[in-house]
């Protein structure tokens, strides 16, 4: 069934990257860094990039270890307090984003969101 919806996913994400109609191009935003500028030099999007990354990385170890610290306050094995916390909290995101998104009329960019953390999971 992984093969199957590795796949799918394939074929769903090529069939999204060469989809040419203007109905269907995404207004973006512009980058954090550089908020004024339409069209930002190359340089400032791995920029951002390199720093999102790395802010999820600490954010990521900051919720492991607060898990292991509320694991043993209550008492209950680290691994089972993961086992329920970890879906909420890499879930949760996507669908917040995914609500924003619907509600700012793009609801491709949504229903992408949403497919992909789906077939990650």
């Amino acid at each position: 069934m992984a093969l199957l919806f590795l796949a799918a996913y394939g074929f769903y994400f090529f069939a999204e990257m060469k989809e040419t109609s203007d109905n269907h191009k995404e207004i973006l935003e512009p980058l954090k860094f550089r908020p004024k500028t339409k069209n930002p030099e190359t340089r400032w999007v791995p920029g951002q990039t390199i720093l999102s990354l790395t802010l999820i990385t600490v954010g990521s170890q900051i919720f492991v270890k607060n898990l292991d610290h509320l694991s043993i306050s209550i008492g209950i094995a680290p691994h089972i307090i993961a086992l329920f916390l970890s879906p909420i909290a890499t879930e949760l995101p996507e669908i917040l984003n995914a609500i924003i998104w619907v509600r700012q009329g793009k609801e491709r960019l949504a229903l992408a969101n949403i497919s992909g953390s789906m077939m990650i999971n």
